[in-house]
């Protein structure tokens, strides 16, 4: 199955891996957005190389058919579910449901206790270096009152030009006037700055702090911050409880409304009602582990062994196919060249 998001397949969420909160996954065919309905096609694991000629090992024999098993291991008949082949993309369709909801959850509740990050600007009390800047600096440009009502001498005189001419200069530009200028350029920018992108209280909008353009505001932000407890809080929530419920709510004008879970994602992972992931019968064999059957069952291992032992006077080779016994008690035997029994 194949991530879908706006941005086309394998679309990524904010944090890295996985969809982000609010997208779905759909089947390869289908451009409806729905949850994981359809498993992933599985590699076939088959032989090759240089042991495709070697010897397959002895297969389990079958249960006895005296009438003792009253319960014989399934078939497919007996499943309802054709060819036994170990692929269940239906139980893969719920582990995934399962980890999405699992990722979503966290995701989400680490974005409500994570606050947005206030802006460095207020904390470092810039407006009030913007007040220094206006009062000391204005002097040096052109706050000044060195052009009122000044003689300057224009005639540049010389041996060869004594003649004296002046002009008075009467010029200021008042003692606002680079206030007017640092106002309009700084401030401007700034105050628009701020109202579009932290216009809420300290911590993201989780405290009662607001920004007042004083320097120790730091102070009480990291008091608040450290002193914050959870206590009247919901610090965890079901999955269930995050349907149409988005606990992102601050700052208050940047909430969030859709966490990406829905009730049919929850069905399906928890496999509702056995509706979604389809189940097999399945025989335990328990009665040959609890020794009502005594000593019936004999698994073979696929070794064969070399036995060498003694015939009269000639030494000869037994060679047998070894097996083990999966009740305690009872041991394999096995002294000729045909299969052996547990005892």
């Amino acid at each position: 199955a194949t991530p879908t998001t706006d941005e086309g397949p394998g679309g990524a969420g904010p944090e890295g891996g996985g969809p982000p909160p609010g997208s779905t996954y759909t089947g390869p065919d289908t451009d409806t957005d729905a949850p994981i309905t359809t498993g992933p096609t599985l590699p076939t694991v088959g032989g090759g190389g240089d042991d495709e000629d070697e010897e397959e090992p002895p297969p389990l024999p079958p249960p006895p058919t005296d009438g003792s098993s009253d319960n014989p291991p399934p078939t497919p008949t007996d499943s309802g579910e054709g060819e036994i082949t170990g692929c269940a993309p239906d139980t893969w369709t719920a582990m995934t449901n399962q980890a999405i909801l699992e990722a979503r959850r966290e995701t989400v509740m680490n974005q409500t206790f994570i606050v947005k990050p206030d802006s460095i600007l207020q904390y470092a009390c810039f407006e009030k270096a913007l007040d220094g800047v206006q009062e000391k600096a204005g002097p040096i440009f052109s706050e000044s009152d060195y052009w009122s009502n000044r003689e300057v001498d224009i005639s540049g005189r010389s041996e060869e030009n004594p003649k004296e001419k002046k002009i008075t200069v009467n010029k200021t530009l008042g003692s606002s006037s680079l206030d007017m200028s640092i106002a309009g350029v700084v401030r401007s920018a700034l105050s628009s700055y701020l109202g579009d992108n932290y216009d809420h209280s300290m911590l993201g909008g989780t405290s009662s702090i607001q920004p007042s353009g004083t320097c120790d505001l730091m102070k009480q932000v990291w008091q608040a911050s450290k002193c914050k407890n959870f206590d009247g809080e919901k610090v965890f929530y079901t999955f269930d409880e995050l349907i149409g419920n988005d606990p992102r709510q601050y700052p208050e004008n940047m909430k969030c409304d859709d966490t990406g879970i829905t009730q049919e994602m929850i069905d399906i992972a928890h496999n509702k009602g056995f509706a979604h992931a389809k189940t097999t019968k399945a025989d335990s064999h328990a009665e040959y582990l609890l020794g009502e059957k005594g000593c019936n069952l004999t698994i073979a291992t696929g070794v064969t062994v070399h036995r060498r032992q003694r015939d009269g006077d000639t030494a000869v080779v037994k060679r047998y196919p070894d097996a083990v016994c999966s009740n305690a008690g009872c041991s394999y035997k096995n002294n000729g060249d045909e299969e052996g029994e547990c005892e």
